[in-house]
């Protein structure tokens, strides 16, 4: 069963990407990993088998994949830490040597 896309510009054509998307698997085998060639190819179509989804039926139920997504929260771009307490000090103190870094 070969796998195929329905371009929205054209719906009425298809493309069959089956061929290609096993050629591209089992160059990245190869180039990663080397090895056999038929191997690779005998692998990368095992896996191209693997994608295959068939659609939900049209009985209005949901299928497998058509749940509903809850969005993600927002990524935190640094972990945030406890802040040290600052020293007390007076108003006249001098500092001398190195200050600390907190």
């Amino acid at each position: 069963m070969p796998l195929k896309i329905t371009p929205s510009s054209f719906p009425n054509r298809e493309l069959d990407l089956t061929g290609v998307l096993t050629r591209a698997v089992a160059e990245e085998l190869w180039r990663n990993f080397g090895g056999n060639d038929v191997l690779n190819w005998m692998e990368a179509e095992r896996f191209v088998q693997s994608l295959r989804v068939q659609p939900a039926p049209e009985t209005g139920r949901p299928g497998p994949l058509s749940h509903e997504v809850e969005p993600r929260p927002a990524r935190r771009t640094h972990a945030e830490r406890p802040r040290r307490q600052q020293p007390m000090r007076e108003d006249e103190e001098r500092v001398t040597g190195p200050l600390p870094v907190y």
